[in-house]
């Protein structure tokens, strides 16, 4: 018999940025390196873990320069500016919903036990009032096979998505960063045309928030 549960532990970090100043805005993505879990007894659990977390932080600065030297005789230093306005903040969201087969030689599905997901090959691209973005859903299926002996069996399947949003005062090549997180997943067997729990649909919601 397989049995899972669902667990949140809170934590806190402090994190050391360089340069960070007070009313900055800040931005995070923890992201999971290391899981290891073990049991204590019947009634407990020991899992272990490590998360790294990526920090930025940014801010509307304002700076005085000379644009223009009149004059003979006259010494000065040159140095370059870069400069960097921020024109868009804004959370987009993609709907994912597909269908799949159980490959050949793996058993039919009784029930679905976990679903495991994550988002690889993220490709951002900003062009003129637009961002493209495309990327791929990794999931990994855990299933209880149809027939007594069959087992916990697992499958793996990949999901492309390819969207563009609107995004006003963007311009192509402007830098562009986000951060994607999965939302609503929902993970059921479904019967084929033979009436066996052979098809695995996986929907989901992409939310996105990015900054330009």
């Amino acid at each position: 018999t397989i049995r899972s549960i669902e667990s949140n532990q809170s934590f806190n970090s402090v994190i050391e940025l360089e340069g960070l100043r007070q009313n900055m805005s800040l931005s995070c993505w923890p992201e999971v390196v290391f899981c290891e879990a073990s049991a204590i007894n019947s009634r407990k659990m020991k899992i272990k873990a490590k998360i790294r977390l990526n920090a930025a932080a940014n801010a509307d600065d304002e700076i005085m320069y000379i644009n223009g030297i009149e004059g003979q005789d006259i010494e000065f230093l040159k140095k370059d500016i870069s400069a960097c306005c921020k024109v868009t903040d804004s959370e987009n969201r993609i709907g994912i919903n597909e269908s799949f087969e159980l490959p050949l030689g793996r058993p039919s599905a009784e029930e679905i036990i976990k679903t495991f997901v994550k988002i690889t090959d993220r490709d951002i691209r900003a062009m003129n009032e637009k961002i493209l973005v495309k990327g791929e859903v990794s999931a990994i299926v855990i299933y209880n096979g149809a027939n007594e002996g069959e087992g916990v069996q697992f499958c793996e399947y990949t999901i492309p998505f390819t969207e563009v949003f609107d995004e006003p005062g963007i311009t192509e090549g402007a830098s562009y960063d986000a951060d994607f997180r999965i939302e609503n997943l929902n993970c059921i067997a479904m019967p084929d045309s033979e009436g066996e729990n052979r098809i695995i649909n996986i929907s989901a919601d992409i939310a996105m928030c990015g900054k330009g």
